[in-house]
């Protein structure tokens, strides 16, 4: 059996819708299936883009606590080294008035001292020039911190000097002697 040429035309070209009917079902499948490949994977996607927003989120809420944290700890550190250096700085002030008030009733007592020395000393002067007749008694009291303007006359040992007009007596040791025995 033996096609005639137009059996031949007719089945080629039925051969040739076939085969762009087969082309046509094959790229509507290939669209279908690509379709629900990115509709599988925008699923697949959408859950996992959820989730890792989901975590995103609890990840920065944890963050946000931790730096709250470390921040209320670093201010309350702060605040406590700024009280200490505070309670240090008054405490510190405070010893230092303690001090300054000791220092002031030491000094006060000193005074005393020295003017009781200085009139026991001026006493006993007084008393050492009527015994020998004199008619002024200097005396330097700069060894007790204490100067009377008369310090070029007397000598290098501070010692006590009493003039008597032209003749000068030299009565330190007999003055030393005298408040030894008091």
């Amino acid at each position: 059996m033996r096609l005639t040429d137009e059996q031949i035309r007719e089945l080629e070209d039925r051969l040739s819708e076939i085969q762009i009917e087969r082309n046509e079902l094959q790229r509507q499948l290939m669209e279908q299936w690509t379709q629900e490949i990115y509709k599988y994977a925008e699923e697949a996607v959408k859950e996992d883009a959820e989730k890792l927003r989901a975590q995103a989120q609890e990840s920065m809420a944890r963050v946000r606590e931790e730096t709250q944290r470390q921040q209320e700890a670093v201010q309350a550190r702060n605040k406590a080294i700024m009280e200490q250096a505070m309670q240090d700085s008054a405490a510190r002030q405070d010893k230092r008035r303690q001090l300054m008030n000791q220092l002031q009733e030491v000094s006060s007592e000193r005074q005393k001292l020295e003017d009781e020395i200085n009139e026991s000393i001026g006493d006993v002067a007084a008393k050492l020039a009527v015994i020998h007749k004199l008619q002024l008694v200097l005396m330097r009291s700069s060894q007790f911190g204490i100067s009377n303007g008369f310090d070029e006359l007397s000598n290098e040992d501070n010692s006590i000097k009493i003039f008597d007009g032209a003749a000068t007596v030299d009565l330190t040791g007999e003055l030393i002697k005298e408040l030894q025995r008091k």
